[in-house]
């Protein structure tokens, strides 16, 4: 009878090495991943360009149907709570630049959305975070549709 040897007597060069992976690793792409890479390559663009598209990008979201509107939004702000802070404000700056094109009515709507959104997609931390991103919460007009937008999703 042969003597019987093990795998490490055999290969020396194993000791200390991790097993090999027997099931492969899967990456799963989650769509806060995708969102948060558009808006990294929006901050890449510059400035006007950046207009241009936050631009492209209100009217894309204004063109939905309530409900979709309301889970767009939802998404664009909780992105931007993820992202560096200064990152966030840039963005935040750049739509608000690119509402000014709005007609009234578009502008009151991007405006209870973002106030729907923000009163009912998030704690008071991230709610926190995005007052200070979206000028118009603090300005006069703002709060006055802010107002009107929180009764109406009551």
């Amino acid at each position: 009878m042969a003597p019987t040897t093990t795998m490490l007597e055999r290969r020396p060069d194993l000791i200390g090495r991790k097993p090999a992976r027997t099931t492969p690793q899967i990456h799963v792409i989650r769509g806060a991943d995708i969102e948060r890479e558009r808006y990294e390559e929006l901050l890449a663009l510059p400035v006007a360009d950046l207009r241009v598209r936050a631009a492209e990008a209100i009217r894309d979201e204004l063109a939905l149907d309530d409900d979709r509107l309301r889970e767009a939004v939802r998404t664009r702000l909780a992105t931007w709570v993820e992202l560096d802070p200064e990152d966030a404000r840039i963005l935040a700056r750049a739509w608000d630049q690119a509402a000014g094109a709005l007609s009234p009515g578009e502008a009151r709507r991007r405006i209870e959305a973002e106030a729907n959104a923000m009163l009912h997609g998030f704690n008071f931390e991230d709610f926190t975070r995005l007052a200070r991103l979206a000028p118009w919460t603090t300005s006069h007009l703002g709060l006055v549709q802010f107002k009107s937008a929180t009764r109406r999703a009551a």
